[in-house]
C-alpha cells in the first residue's frame, strides 16, 4: 500500500477528519494537487494532450506504433505472462516492423486475465505497493486489476481533456450519482458533500429520497451532473412526472460507465435542457474515449491506446484494445467485450483524427425492476467481485423477482454463497424488500451470437416502468 492509500485509510477512521481533509483538498487547484499527488506524469500527459489536438493521422500512427513497440518490449522483459506467451509463438517485440507483425500476438481474453492477473504484473514491483482495483465489468467475469500512481495520473489527465469538450472545468459545482457513498467508517450513506461536490447514492432511489435529491440538486445549483445513464434516466423520469424542477446554472449532464440509449439521452435532455455528453472508459485501461463538441460519436483517444475491431455477427465489431498508460499491468490486444457498429478514423464534425465509432452496444440494461416498478440500477458495481466465481449473470422476467446464475470456480464453497447473499442484502439497502433474488448454479454461461456477454439478461421493458 502506497503512502497516499495509507493516508486515505487513516482518514476513513473518522468522518470528521475525512470531511475536513476533502474540503481542504478541494480548495487546491486541480492541476496543482494532481501534480503533488501523482507526480510529473500528470503534467506530461496534460501537455501532450494539448499538443496533439492538431496532429494529423500520420503523426498519430507513428506515435501509436512507437508506443506499441515500447509496451511489447517492456512486457517481454518484465512481465511473466507475456514473456511466456511471446516465447510460445516465437515472437520478438524488438523485430516488429508494422502493425501486421503486432497482430500475430494472440488476443487476450477476460478469462485469461482472471486466471493470470498476478502474472500480468511487472515482476519488479511488489504487489503491496500497487492499488488493487477489483472489477466485474459487464461480462460477469471478475478481474483483479493492479494500478500505480502513473496509471491514475494518465487517467485524470485524459478525463480532464475529454470532459473539457463538454465545458467541464474541475472545481466548479457538480453533482455525482455514486454507487457507494461513505464518510469515515459510515457506509451506505444517502449523500455527502465536500467542496463544490454533492455526491448522491444510487442505492437510495426510492420516491422519498428522489424527492429530497431533486430539492438538494436545485438548491445546490450545479454546473454539471454526472452519473450512469440508467440512473440519470430514473432521476429524469421522476422529475418529469412527479417533481418538476429548474437548474439555471446547469451546463451539461455527463454519463459514463454504460452505453446510453437514444431514449435515455432524449429524456435527460428534455428534463434538464442541456447537452448530454457521454464518456467511455474501463478499469483495464485499454482504451478511453468521449464525444466531441459537435457530435454524439464516440472518439477513442489515440494517445491512450491502440484500438482494433474484431468482426462479429450481423455487422457488429468488438473493440480490441492495447493500452499505453499502464506499465505495471498492461493489457495487450485485449478483447474488451464492448461492441460497436460503424467506425472511421476521422470525425466529420470536429475534424479530430481519432478512431470514431457510431454507437457502443455494450454494457446496457444493467438494472433490475422491483415488485412495485422500482428501478434498481447498476447492481454490479455495488457487488464488486464475487469470491471464487468464474462468471455470473442476473436474469429477470417479472418485476420483483430475479435469478443470479453463478458458474463456480474450483475453490467455491457454501461459505461463498453465504458471502454473496450477505452482499446482495447489504448492497440493496432500502430496496431489499422490493426484489427477491435467488441463486442458481450452472456449469457455464453461454455467449449470444453477437459475442457480447451481458451482466443482466432483462426480459422486461424497462422503458415502460420509467413512463417513457
Amino acid at each position: 500500500m502506497n503512502v497516499q492509500e495509507t493516508v486515505k485509510k487513516f482518514l476513513r477512521k473518522s468522518s470528521v477528519l475525512e470531511n475536513m481533509a476533502l474540503n481542504v483538498y478541494e480548495t487546491i487547484p486541480y492541476d496543482i494537487r494532481n501534480k503533488l499527488l501523482l507526480g510529473p506524469a500528470f503534467v506530461r500527459w496534460t501537455m501532450l494532450l494539448k499538443e496533439s489536438e492538431n496532429w494529423g493521422p500520420g503523426r498519430f500512427r507513428d506515435y501509436q506504433f512507437a508506443q506499441v513497440k515500447n509496451i511489447l518490449v517492456h512486457a517481454a522483459e518484465n512481465i511473466p505472462y507475456y514473456r511466456k506467451t511471446f516465447s510460445e509463438i516465437d515472437f520478438h517485440p524488438e523485430k516488429i516492423k508494422d502493425f501486421d507483425d503486432f497482430r500475430k500476438i494472440p488476443l487476450l481474453l477476460r478469462e485469461e486475465v482472471s486466471k493470470s492477473s498476478v502474472g500480468m504484473v511487472d515482476e519488479r514491483l511488489p504487489l503491496k505497493a500497487l492499488l488493487l482495483k477489483p472489477t466485474s465489468g459487464s461480462s460477469g467475469i471478475p478481474l483483479r486489476i493492479y494500478r500505480d500512481r502513473a496509471v491514475d495520473a494518465a487517467f485524470l489527465a485524459f478525463r480532464k481533456n475529454i470532459l473539457g469538450r463538454a465545458g467541464y472545468i474541475p472545481g466548479v459545482r457538480e453533482v455525482m450519482f455514486w454507487p457507494m457513498v461513505s464518510s469515515g467508517s459510515h457506509l451506505s450513506l444517502p449523500y455527502t458533500r465536500f467542496g463544490n461536490k454533492l455526491i448522491l447514492s444510487i442505492r437510495h432511489l426510492s420516491p422519498q429520497w428522489l424527492s429530497r435529491f431533486v430539492k438538494m440538486i436545485a438548491d445546490f445549483n450545479p454546473e454539471h451532473i454526472m452519473g450512469f445513464p440508467s440512473v440519470l434516466a430514473v432521476v429524469s423520469s421522476y422529475i418529469k412526472h412527479e417533481n418538476p424542477a429548474v437548474f439555471p446554472k446547469l451546463k451539461s449532464v455527463i454519463s459514463y460507465a454504460e452505453n446510453i440509449f437514444d431514449w435515455q439521452r432524449n429524456l435527460i435532455k428534455e428534463v434538464f435542457g442541456v447537452r448530454v455528453f457521454s464518456m467511455y472508459a474501463m478499469t483495464e485501461q485499454a482504451v478511453i474515449g468521449g464525444e466531441c463538441e459537435q457530435t454524439h460519436k464516440m472518439h477513442l483517444h489515440p494517445l491512450f491506446g491502440y484500438a482494433e475491431f474484431m468482426g462479429l455477427a450481423d455487422g457488429y465489431k468488438e473493440i480490441v484494445g492495447t493500452g499505453f498508460t499502464s506499465q505495471c499491468m498492461p493489457f495487450i490486444r485485449y478483447r474488451t467485450g464492448d461492441v460497436v457498429t460503424e467506425s472511421s478514423d476521422v470525425c466529420p464534425g470536429c475534424g479530430r483524427c481519432h478512431m470514431v465509432v457510431d454507437s457502443l452496444q455494450g454494457r446496457i440494461n444493467d438494472f433490475l425492476i422491483g415488485k412495485s416498478g422500482e428501478i434498481i440500477p447498476r447492481l454490479m458495481p455495488w457487488i464488486k467481485t464475487f469470491p471464487n466465481v468464474r462468471q455470473f449473470r442476473f436474469h429477470q422476467e417479472e418485476p420483483g423477482r430475479a435469478v443470479l446464475f453463478i458458474s463456480r470456480g474450483e475453490g467455491y464453497t457454501d461459505r461463498n454463497t453465504e458471502e454473496i447473499t450477505f452482499w446482495l442484502d447489504s448492497m440493496l439497502g432500502i430496496m431489499r424488500d422490493s426484489i427477491s433474488i435467488t441463486i442458481e448454479f450452472i456449469d457455464q454461461i453461454t455467449l449470444p451470437e453477437s459475442g457480447k456477454t451481458r451482466m443482466v439478461t432483462q426480459k422486461l421493458d424497462v422503458r415502460s416502468f420509467l413512463k417513457i
